[in-house]
């Protein structure tokens, strides 16, 4: 009887026992929440680079930051990290600080497992290029340069032809041809003084070529026949040309300290022995007269050769030599009428000017 009793007890005990201690084989496991976060990358403006390195850092208490991981994002591409644990997440751009992140911070929770953030590079346009840089070439002078001649067509001047080889060594390359038929050493210095489109094509030239000073003997013979020389108008226009030609290339200097000048001696169209015809009786002596004056000239224009930006092309020298042969009606119109002689040289001639300066200027660029 007493054993039932024990039994019966234990029983109860038992039962008591397993109702107050609570069941957790029944109650279900929380599952982890994880997502994923996309990164695009934005450049507006202009710039070399192409990837961009950014950093995913999560957010904890005191907004203290713990590095997840990096990635490489190219330019108007994108980037996803995955499997992302619940969190407040935040992003670096490592290649460019000032990148502006939108939004600032993102959350993985049960109701935002996906999301993104944008990294936006901004740069400033670049100016737009300059325009390219010109070759300014200028031709100043007289009938020389501009071509003219008295007897038949036109020539092709050395200054056409010099522009020509200018551009093809040179870029860019521009011609102003402002040589007036006629002009004397004075109205050349008038006009670098006070015409104000000779003021500017000197202030923009590079190189400068100058034929001046024929006319300034042309005073002196008589035109058209050229049989005789005023030796009185010689002087006074020779004087006038040693005083005008310096303030010539002082004012050109003065308009542009870097430009290039490139001056040509004088030649005497006379050949230096007389020619049959009694027109051409006296030719010796005026030939011997004009280089009187013509070495004056000459002078002058060697003197400024000493300027370190003023270069003489001789040619007097060369164009002597056919003188001296007594062949001046190879390279000029000077022997090609009976009566009406013509001074300016032929093409021939222009085409033997033109090679002269070619190298000079060969010589010094």
């Amino acid at each position: 009887m007493k054993t039932k009793k024990i039994i019966s007890l234990l029983i109860i005990l038992t039962f008591i026992v397993s109702m107050s201690i609570p069941s957790f084989a029944a109650k279900p496991v929380k599952s982890e929440i994880t997502g994923s976060i996309t990164i695009e990358k934005i450049v507006t403006g202009t710039s070399s680079i192409t990837d961009y390195t950014v950093e995913l850092y999560k957010i904890g208490k005191r907004d203290m930051l713990t590095y997840v991981d990096e990635a490489s994002v190219s330019v108007g591409a994108s980037f996803t990290f995955v499997d992302l644990p619940e969190g407040t997440y935040t992003l670096v751009d490592d290649t460019d600080p000032d990148a502006i992140i939108e939004p600032a911070s993102v959350k993985i929770w049960k109701k935002n497992t996906e999301d993104i953030f944008t990294s936006t590079s901004t740069y400033s346009e670049p100016p737009p290029p300059p325009p390219p840089t010109t070759y300014d070439y200028l031709a100043l002078g007289d009938s020389i340069a501009t071509g003219t001649v008295g007897i038949g067509s036109p020539t092709y001047s050395y200054v056409y032809q010099f522009n020509d080889y200018l551009s093809s060594v040179q870029e860019n390359t521009t011609f102003t041809n402002l040589a007036h038929d006629g002009d004397t050493s004075g109205d050349l210095l008038n006009k670098l003084n006070n015409d104000s489109t000779f003021i500017d094509a000197v202030e923009e030239a590079e190189i400068i070529t100058i034929s001046i000073g024929g006319n300034n003997l042309l005073d002196a013979g008589n035109s058209p026949y050229f049989t005789s020389i005023n030796t009185t108008i010689a002087l006074a226009n020779t004087i006038k040309f040693e005083s005008e030609y310096p303030a010539i290339i002082t004012r050109i200097a003065s308009l542009n300290s870097e430009v290039d000048i490139m001056v040509m001696t004088l030649y005497n169209p006379y050949n230096v022995s007389d020619g049959s015809g009694s027109l051409y009786d006296d030719d010796a002596y005026l030939h011997t007269t004009t280089d009187i004056y013509l070495s004056r000239i000459n002078d002058a224009i060697e003197v400024s050769g000493a300027y370190e930006y003023v270069d003489v092309v001789d040619v007097y020298g060369t164009f002597d030599s056919y003188a001296e042969s007594n062949d001046m009606d190879d390279i000029t119109l000077f022997y090609d009428g009976w009566f009406w002689r013509d001074p300016h040289p032929n093409q021939t001639g222009q085409n033997i000017i033109y090679s002269l300066h070619e190298s000079v200027y060969g010589s010094i660029h």
